[in-house]
């Protein structure tokens, strides 16, 4: 993992968040090489690694690319959670972040999610979005102008509409599990959301 890499993906990030009022620099790198470490092997070592590494307060971002995980998927993050406002150590503070597979960097080998976007997509989560497909049919992920989609995507299927309700399924959306080549927006109401969730949890 080359730091141009690293550039470019920060460069994705912005890019996908530049209709959303949020920015993102990058302040530190910090490499380490360890087999254990890059091939995640279950939640107590991430808890553990992300404890040692981890940079900042709740509003700092910090980003985990591993090259695999217990989990075999493309990466994770966490909701913000309350108890960890104020300056207290805490395991919702120390787990924090985003834990993501390396080979969905610009460039990468898991395709076909290796445009960045995916990075894009935790970050969504730590700003408390939930996956547009949440809660199926039902009442949704809570966000008025992503149409109800009953499960996740598969490819980039155009005119998918999977749900009785008005509106196709939003495949385009980056909290969908579309190709990273169909992936382009965060909604107005995403975007509101995230603003409200960053004043109340990080600001």
């Amino acid at each position: 993992m080359q730091i141009n890499t690293l550039a470019q993906q920060m460069t994705v990030l912005n890019a996908n968040f530049a209709l959303t009022g949020f920015s993102f620099v990058l302040r530190d790198v910090d490499y380490k090489v360890d087999a254990r470490w890059a091939n995640l092997q279950g939640a107590d070592d991430e808890l553990y690694i992300k404890s040692v590494l981890r940079r900042g307060s709740y509003r700092d971002l910090n980003l985990y690319y591993f090259a695999s995980t217990w989990k075999g998927n493309t990466g994770w993050c966490y909701y913000p959670a309350a108890n960890a406002r104020g300056g207290l150590i805490t395991k919702a503070l120390l787990a924090d972040g985003c834990t993501i597979h390396s080979g969905t960097l610009p460039g990468g080998s898991f395709a076909p999610w290796n445009e960045g976007k995916i990075t894009s997509h935790e970050v969504g989560h730590w700003l408390g979005l939930m996956h547009t497909f949440e809660n199926g049919c039902g009442d949704g992920d809570l966000v008025d102008d992503t149409p109800a989609q009953a499960e996740a995507t598969s490819g980039c299927p155009i005119g998918r509409d999977s749900c009785f309700q008005p509106g196709l399924d939003p495949i385009h959306n980056f909290m969908d599990y579309s190709d990273n080549s169909c992936q382009y927006e965060f909604t107005p109401g995403q975007t509101a959301r995230m603003q409200s969730v960053w004043d109340y949890y990080r600001a």
